[in-house]
């Protein structure tokens, strides 16, 4: 017998299942994953005027801030699991770049290098997938103009666009949504608004910053949020028929057999796998 040995680097599967009865649930819908500009209290800005609080209240108070200040992509990585995963939340935004892509006084380069960051954001995302949790990544709002020069004599957005960038590539290559503050409000800079007006030192938001970023984040929540849905586990049976998308591409298709405990639900499925090594067949 001929057994199929896939090398996989990536696997993204989600189960949604909708039902006609309403479900009472501990875990929170969203959860905002992210550094001190999620974390949104500081001085000049309450909990309750933070991105996260005011989404917490236009969707039905289901909304669990888990910013942490100062935090890096790698940091986030460390604590995914225990913090974040364990909820089982529908939905994580994930926003981080701030902290990864500065430099500090006396340093020549950013914290983390543009790779790691990338790295470090594809992990966090494929275990989300693969715990059957959907991200949505968001690049983090760009500094105002005249912010406080790094470390290299710098405005901190000529490292921080790099990063960004970096972040739309994830998500693109991921194919996930992406809410893009820092095109937004590098617009609104080019259109004349004064970024200082958004934040309270160049680069924090102050309470109309927060609004100005509850309001993009809410065009795209509720155009992908369902209401009345609920994950549920699944199990994958050895019989699993793998499909080719393209005979050049490394992408496949992943068809699992599925089972579930309520029949009279709906379930929709969407599995992808990324295979970035060869294939190898071992006789049995």
């Amino acid at each position: 017998m001929l057994t199929q040995i896939l090398s996989v680097t990536f696997i993204s599967l989600f189960v949604i299942t909708t039902s006609a009865q309403d479900t009472t649930s501990a875990r929170p819908t969203v959860v905002t994953l992210g550094d001190s500009i999620t974390k949104g209290v500081r001085s000049g800005v309450s909990n309750k005027q933070t991105f996260s609080a005011i989404l917490d209240r236009e969707l039905n108070h289901d909304t669990l801030n888990l910013g942490i200040g100062g935090e890096r992509t790698d940091q986030a990585l460390k604590r995914l699991d225990d913090a974040v995963i364990r909820l089982q939340p529908q939905f994580v935004l994930v926003m981080y770049g701030t902290n990864d892509s500065y430099v500090d006084q006396g340093k020549s380069k950013s914290r983390i290098t543009v790779n790691a960051y990338r790295d470090n954001l594809t992990q966090i995302v494929n275990k989300l997938l693969l715990a059957g949790i959907e991200p949505i990544l968001m690049t983090p709002p760009r500094w105002a103009p005249d912010a406080r020069a790094n470390g290299v004599n710098e405005n901190p957005n000529l490292s921080l666009a790099v990063f960004a960038e970096a972040c739309r590539s994830v998500a693109i290559e991921n194919e996930l949504p992406l809410i893009d503050h820092y095109s937004h409000w590098t617009s609104a800079e080019s259109n004349g608004r004064d970024l200082n007006t958004w934040t309270t030192d160049g680069c924090h938001p102050n309470p109309a910053g927060h609004a100005e970023m509850a309001k993009l984040i809410l065009v795209h929540l509720r155009g992908i949020r369902t209401p009345n849905t609920e994950l549920e586990s699944i199990e994958l049976q050895l019989e699993t028929v793998i499909k080719p998308l393209d005979p050049s591409s490394k992408s496949l298709w992943f068809h699992p057999r599925v089972r579930c405990g309520n029949r009279t639900k709906v379930v929709m499925t969407a599995q992808k796998l990324i295979c970035r090594t060869r294939q190898v067949f071992v006789r049995q």
